[in-house]
């Protein structure tokens, strides 16, 4: 295992904010007190054309509906718009799709059976022109898109009889998420418009979610102050079901809490259940608890038994979102462990090619699974008129696997972040494309941590810093990444339950949660010696900080004669 420390500043936050790119380390900690440079939400194109219709529709008392996308920026920038208008007096109706889905593809029929006079669509639509104007010739809907994904034909955007905010139309800040652009509408609205009726409390909080959400760089000044003012307390009664204090929210609460749970409802959930999210994320149901019947185990018999407990709406729509988790989770492990599937192997990539159309939505998280157990890249595909799916990379070997298939023409269609993508091949290239990779011999990529530790310097102050410091990071400043070299554990501490394995040594837990992969061969004497990767992480239960294991090399013990035959 090779590890490269990165230059050091003394102070260790201080050091991955500087290596972050950071400038001003005071600005950047009390960004609450600072003056920054915002965005003027009037200068964007054709806001005041989009916040005028708006205006019209609301006076008219016309119908305004709002489209759901498929995804967690998509259902927060929706549950923006829909309390915002809430606090216009406008009872908006939300519309999805019973499937995950991006923009107009496959709404029309949805659409037109709500009877709505506007039609708002947040995070999507900008590329969908000719569903645009059947709806605004044909069926006399006025259409408002809010986004900031790429645009294909941006002339035909600039001049689209629908009114497009697009962030991508303008010299403007593009670390906006499409929940970023519909905070920017709002507060264009309030200007405008509707000039009592400030965004709440609560809109700050979801902007903040859906940047996170979609992975922007929250860690520019601008964004960050947003992230500050949303996230300092939460006003989501949704996000309190996930939070264990009155502490500041992280990125990665967020990432590890309310945001995998709201994914997967937008993959796998019903109509229902994706409107009755949005309108939870919006605040739009009572805190008045009810009485629901849950089994549990009683503690003197041993025994279950059902009993009455009192939970909010709230409690009740986070439990049933967790339901769903756990049925994406196993739907993964179907498309995994099941026989009707092609799988190659090479020594860097694994393909899988899937016939099930019901897989569709999760190919990025079966991607997921398999390149994390086997440190492998891998592409999940489903098979329609083209092999469609995801594409994941490890880091270990590929800095950006999507580059790689892209400059040697290996698929025809690959769009989204360097090692985890979205992508599209035809049948007859696969076995070029394998071919390929079994000529790429499996050499490991140096690991570039933030802070490399021995048994002289390991150091629980600095796990327990960086866990006390979680507001920093996020974006370019990443989660910090931490190595370990020749770190001796007692064997005695080597603890290993199902899939995970978890030790410590100098004071620190290490637990990995994918350690089944991990062949710890037995040795001589009462200790074994590894090299770790991995990243601080307080443990959910119990509050216990320690470092997830991301990946593991046993040190070969030193073996040596002593001059009188014994080898140890």
């Amino acid at each position: 295992m090779k590890i490269v420390e990165k230059e050091q500043h003394g102070d260790l936050i201080d050091t991955i904010l500087i290596n972050g790119g950071v400038k001003n380390l005071d600005k950047f900690k009390h960004i609450e007190t600072c003056e920054v440079k915002e965005t003027d939400p009037l200068k964007i194109d054709r806001m005041q054309e989009g916040v005028e219709l708006l205006e019209y529709h609301v006076n008219a008392k016309n119908g305004i509906g709002i489209l759901i996308d498929g995804d967690a920026d998509g259902f927060t920038s929706a549950a923006m718009m829909y309390r915002y208008l809430k606090q216009l007096d406008v009872e908006a109706t939300l519309i999805s799709s019973p499937h995950k889905n991006h923009g107009l593809q496959g709404m029309t029929e949805e659409i037109l059976n709500t009877g709505i006079d506007l039609l708002i669509i947040p995070d999507a639509g900008s590329n969908d022109s000719e569903l645009q104007n059947e709806l605004i010739h044909q069926y006399d809907i006025d259409i408002i898109i809010i986004d900031h994904h790429d645009i294909e034909d941006k002339n035909t955007a600039k001049h689209s009889d629908a009114v497009i905010i697009n962030s991508q139309l303008n010299n403007m800040n593009h670390n906006f998420t499409g929940a970023g652009m519909t905070l920017l509408f709002i507060e264009a609205a309030k200007r405008i418009a509707f000039k009592t009726i400030k965004p709440d409390d609560v809109i700050f909080t979801l902007s903040a979610i859906g940047q996170v959400a979609d992975v922007s760089d929250v860690s520019d000044m601008e964004i960050r102050l947003r992230q500050n003012k949303g996230l300092n307390k939460s006003f989501s009664y949704l996000l309190d079901e996930y939070s264990t204090g009155d502490t500041s929210i992280s990125s990665h609460d967020l990432s590890f809490g309310i945001i995998p749970h709201l994914n997967a409802v937008a993959r796998i959930g019903n109509l229902e259940q994706r409107i009755e999210v949005v309108r939870a994320l919006a605040n739009d149901f009572s805190c008045d608890e009810v009485s629901v019947e849950k089994r549990r185990k009683n503690k003197k018999t041993g025994k279950f038994e059902v009993r009455a407990e009192m939970w909010s709406p709230y409690r009740i729509i986070v439990d049933r979102m967790t339901k769903t988790k756990t049925k994406q989770t196993k739907l993964v492990n179907e498309a995994i462990s099941g026989e009707d599937k092609l799988l190659i192997k090479t020594p860097t990539l694994h393909v899988m090619v899937l016939k099930d159309e019901k897989y569709k939505p999760i190919t990025g998280l079966i991607a997921n699974t398999i390149s994390g157990e086997n440190d492998v890249a891998c592409l999940v595909l489903v098979e329609q008129d083209k092999l469609s799916g995801s594409g994941r990379g490890c880091d270990k070997l590929f800095e950006d696997f999507k580059k790689l298939l892209l400059d040697n023409h290996l698929v025809d269609f690959a769009q989204g972040h360097a090692n985890a993508f979205g992508v599209e091949i035809k049948r007859e290239k696969l076995d070029y494309l394998i071919e390929f990779f079994k000529q790429v011999t499996r050499e490991s990529n140096a690991y570039v941590v933030d802070k490399l530790y021995d048994m002289n310097t390991i150091n629980k102050k600095d796990i327990d810093g960086i866990l006390d410091n979680q507001t920093l990071f996020g974006g370019n400043v990443g989660q910090p990444l931490l190595g370990f070299k020749n770190i001796e554990v007692n064997k005695t501490s080597i603890r290993t339950r199902g899939k995970v394995l978890n030790f410590s040594s100098g004071g620190i837990n290490f637990i990995a949660f994918n350690g089944q992969k991990y062949d710890i061969k037995p040795n001589f004497g009462n200790s074994v010696t590894f090299n770790i990767i991995g990243e601080a992480m307080r443990s959910s239960w119990g509050n216990i900080n320690q470092v997830v294991i991301r990946d593991l090399e046993q040190v070969q013990q030193k073996v040596k004669d002593n001059g009188l035959g014994f080898v140890f």
